[in-house]
């Protein structure tokens, strides 16, 4: 296939500036589309660029082309090396690279190629039977991937290896008395502290502490199909001697005013957002970070929380 230079190169810079667009106004668009758009137009970029470069290669090659490289930078995202997440702290190496495995990025993959192949067919003349046959052949070979991308899969835990309550966390901690864990959850578009632990200090950083493993990822649900996906960023951590540290893969963070955070975590426990304290310790920005544990959880941290010492 001939493919015109300078019209992929003008539709590859129309969709940068629409998925680009997707992201900075996400609140202003529909749900749908806030979380899916991206990563759909995401493919439709890598159709276009692979075909810009191979311009005499037929639609079937460059989605084979476009897919392989897409299922392997989301899979790549299993990878929390220090290396790796050092790029993917930077404006670009997050654009290309992302920061989580989830299934819902390979459909959107897929469909995206999908999307692309389907106009560069609509676009192309039907000349020949081998044109028609390598037609049906790159349709079923998007619809058989489509189909195999949101399948059901067991539900797994840890695919990703990560730390549990990392021992960097103890020289603020110490390794006497007892901590409030509440580990910080996201989907890659919301976030929320899940499940607060009490556990034993000495516990820190083994299996015994029955924390998640931070960056470990979890499949919640048979019935939606593969997802959704989820994996802990951070802990925020409450020690009974009045301590409060935060601990994400950029280090910890001690808090300076425990009157103020354990006033914001006993609103949080009550059901409330994050407040300005917790977010500015987290450097989470404005991002919204909700609740969610089982009234025994939340009761017991509560009761925690009530004896902490400021």
């Amino acid at each position: 296939m001939n493919r015109s230079r300078f019209w992929y190169f003008a539709g590859i810079c129309l969709i940068v500036a629409l998925g680009l667009a997707s992201r900075r106004y996400a609140s202003s668009l529909p749900v749908f589309l806030a979380r899916y758009a991206g990563d759909t137009l995401w493919a439709m970029v890598m159709f276009g660029v692979v075909g810009l470069l191979a311009a005499e290669w037929s639609s079937f090659r460059v989605a084979v082309a476009t897919l392989m490289q897409s299922y392997a930078i989301e899979g790549s995202q299993l990878s929390h090396a220090s290396w790796l997440d050092a790029v993917r702290q930077t404006r670009f190496g997050g654009l290309v690279l992302g920061y989580g495995f989830l299934w819902s990025d390979i459909v959107c993959y897929t469909v995206g190629v999908g999307i692309c192949v389907g106009l560069e067919l609509m676009g192309a003349k039907w000349s020949s039977a081998r044109t028609s046959r390598r037609v049906r052949g790159t349709a079923a070979l998007v619809l058989g991937l489509g189909v195999v991308s949101v399948s059901c899969v067991p539900v797994v835990a840890n695919l990703a290896k990560g730390e549990i309550v990392p021992q960097s966390i103890a020289p603020h901690t110490g390794l006497e008395g007892t901590l409030l864990v509440l580990p910080l959850w996201t989907d890659m578009h919301e976030f929320t502290f899940r499940d607060p632990y009490v556990i034993s200090a000495s516990a820190v950083g083994t299996p015994s502490a029955g924390v998640p493993r931070r960056m470990g990822f979890y499949f919640e649900s048979l019935v939606a199909c593969g997802g959704p996906s989820n994996l802990v960023i951070g802990y925020l951590v409450v020690t009974d001697t009045g301590r409060i540290v935060w601990s994400d893969m950029r280090g910890e963070r001690v808090s300076s005013d425990v009157s103020r955070l354990k006033a914001e975590l006993e609103v949080l426990l009550g059901g409330a957002q994050a407040g300005p304290g917790i977010l500015g310790l987290a450097q989470m920005g404005d991002a919204p970070i909700g609740f969610h544990a089982s009234q025994e959880r939340r009761a017991r941290a509560t009761e925690f929380l009530a004896k902490v010492h400021e």
